[in-house]
């Protein structure tokens, strides 16, 4: 990934965070999500695939923006007990589009909510939420011997060095295990 403009933020945690900026060119569409998304994660909220658009079957365009974009659509007929919705139309976003040359460029970029976040909350998003190979393989293994739920979630606690290290919940553990172990 190349990047002409190093203007480097510190968050909270004082890890090293870039800021994306217009112009800047990646290697690869996975790159340019793995940027947005780190920088997301750090700021306090979610990032998720807004738009893409396919040019000849080649994918040459991705809009990435803030998992409160949109606007809520209400679901069944009683509106007045509808369930709260997250989406308030936030516009932030980043648009990469793809080069001749077949890297990526970050064509613009809007870095200004219309919300609140919360970079302590940020890791309970579904879009952070993932359940590592290793758990999962933790979870196939002593299920297979016998061993509860219970034991296996509080084993991979401390192994992980405490419940706020973790970047899944115990649901997560029991729904891999109950779709995965049948």
């Amino acid at each position: 990934m190349e990047i002409e403009d190093s203007n480097l933020e510190e968050n909270q945690n004082s890890e090293l965070v870039l800021e994306p900026k217009v112009g800047t060119i990646f290697d690869f569409e996975d790159k340019a999500q793995e940027c947005y998304t780190i920088y997301a994660k750090a700021k306090g909220f979610g990032a998720i695939t807004i738009t893409s658009k396919k040019v000849n079957n080649v994918k040459s365009y991705v809009t990435y923006g803030c998992h409160r974009s949109g606007n809520a659509r209400p679901t069944g007929s009683n509106l007045v007990k509808s369930p709260p919705t997250p989406k308030i139309g936030c516009k932030t976003h980043m648009n990469i589009s793809l080069l001749v040359d077949g890297k990526w460029k970050l064509s613009s970029i809007e870095l200004k909510h219309n919300h609140d976040m919360d970079q302590e909350k940020v890791k309970y998003l579904r879009c952070y939420q993932a359940l590592p190979p290793n758990v999962k393989r933790t979870i196939e293994l002593n299920t297979a011997v016998g061993i509860n739920m219970n034991q296996i979630v509080a084993s991979c606690v401390i192994e992980a060095g405490g419940a706020d290290n973790l970047t899944w919940t115990d649901k997560d553990a029991r729904n891999f295990k109950d779709i995965h172990m049948k």
